[in-house]
This record gives structure tokens, sequence and C-alpha cells, in this order.
């Protein structure tokens, strides 16, 4: 359980962390040449990368199904995020769609703990 638990944690944040490097990329000057060589660009790379292979790596312990049902957190995840490191407004929009995908993963939990 703890190695599911902390997989499902590392593919969030590093998806987390790859959006923001997307944002600090998107907000560079010059050509798609220039940002190649920019450290952003390749943080991005790295982020998805461990993101993908713990991605991998969680679907040994739980069906894919779940997995993808748990991961949906990272929208949320998302929405805090931009708001804490580029000022973002959150909307009440957002807030209740945090509070479904909430829901929603809580009830997917629930009733695969139950069959």
């Amino acid at each position: 359980m703890f190695k599911t638990s902390l997989l499902l944690t590392l593919v969030i944040l590093s998806n987390a962390l790859a959006n923001v490097a997307m944002k600090l990329t998107s907000q560079l000057d010059g050509s798609l040449l220039n940002k190649l060589l920019q450290w952003q660009l390749w943080l991005i790379f790295v982020c998805f990368g461990v993101s993908f292979l713990a991605f991998i790596e969680l679907l040994k312990y739980i069906p894919l199904n779940i997995a993808t049902s748990f991961i949906a957190v990272q929208y949320a995840v998302i929405i805090f995020v931009s708001w804490f490191f580029f000022n973002e407004k959150i909307t009440m929009g957002q807030l209740a769609g945090i509070a479904l995908i909430i829901i929603g993963i809580a009830i997917v939990g629930y009733f695969n703990s139950n069959s």
C-alpha cells in the first residue's frame, strides 16, 4: 500500500512540475530553437519521463482504470500550483470541479475497496 501511494504521489507531483515547467518555457523569449537550449524545456522532459515510468510501475500494483481515476487529482493540484506560482485566479467553477473530482475519486476508491 505504501509503495502504491508513493508511486501515485510521484506521478501526480512530477506531472504538476512538468506543467509548471511548460508555463515557464512559454514565457521565455526567443525562437523554438532557442528554447531547446533552456533548462525549463529539459525539465519538462525529465518530469514527464519520471511520471511516465512511475505510472508504469504503479500499474503493477493496481488496475489501469483505478490508477487513472486516482491520477485525476492532478487536475486539482495543477489549479492550486498555477494559483501559487503564477498568481492565476481560481474560479468557483474550478472549485466545484475540484470537489467533483475528489468525490469521484472517493467513490472509485470506496467501491474498489469493497469489491
